[in-house]
């Protein structure tokens, strides 16, 4: 009977520990499987891109360099100057009187500098993973794992009960099969075989 006991809290343990496992397991699955969703339509339907134009920037140009604003925005490339005014007398700037590098930077291209100018230029924006599918993909990703990390951040102790209860089942699962195993040894002292 006492044996009964023990086996069946020993299963209940086992199966507690099942379910928690493969529920960390099940959602981790979903997460590599919404990235890779996502990855998968990017390069299925390639690279989505758009050219921005800016019109007059306030900036300058010298020696040392003007970094236009929108190299602070993710994943951008390729800036052209389309057209510099002199801010001060309203009157335009030849193009040739300027460069700009492939990061963006602004410098004269002549002896001439200019410290109050209205810079106008284009620049390519990659929107690839901001087509609509991605969007729907990369918003589920997130989701499940803003989910997760809400869980953990309203409540920092709930990971750290689980952790015990868990070391605690283990323990108890340890010192249970060591008791099983000591009482089915003194269960066969007393018995002699005979040939």
């Amino acid at each position: 009977m006492e044996n009964d006991t023990v086996e069946r809290s020993g299963n209940l343990i086992i199966a507690i520990i099942f379910v928690a496992v493969m529920s960390a397991v099940s959602l981790l699955a979903v997460v590599i499987t919404l990235n890779a969703l996502g990855n998968s339509y990017d390069n299925y339907a390639g690279n989505v891109t758009e050219t921005v134009a800016v019109i007059n920037e306030t900036g300058f140009t010298n020696s040392t360099g003007y970094t236009l604003a929108y190299t602070s925005i993710d994943r951008t490339s390729t800036p052209v100057l389309t057209a510099l005014f002199n801010r001060t007398s309203g009157l335009a700037v030849g193009l040739g009187n300027a460069t700009v590098s492939s990061v963006g930077v602004v410098t004269n291209a002549t002896a001439v500098t200019y410290n109050n100018l209205s810079i106008s230029y284009t620049y390519v924006h990659d929107i690839t993973n901001a087509t609509t599918t991605n969007i729907g993909i990369y918003s589920m990703r997130n989701n499940v794992i803003d989910m997760i990390a809400n869980f953990f951040d309203l409540m920092p102790t709930v990971g750290t009960i689980l952790a015990v209860v868990l070391l605690i089942a283990v323990i108890v699962l340890l010192v249970l099969y060591v008791k099983r195993m000591k009482d089915s040894g003194t269960d066969n002292k007393g018995v002699a075989f005979t040939g």
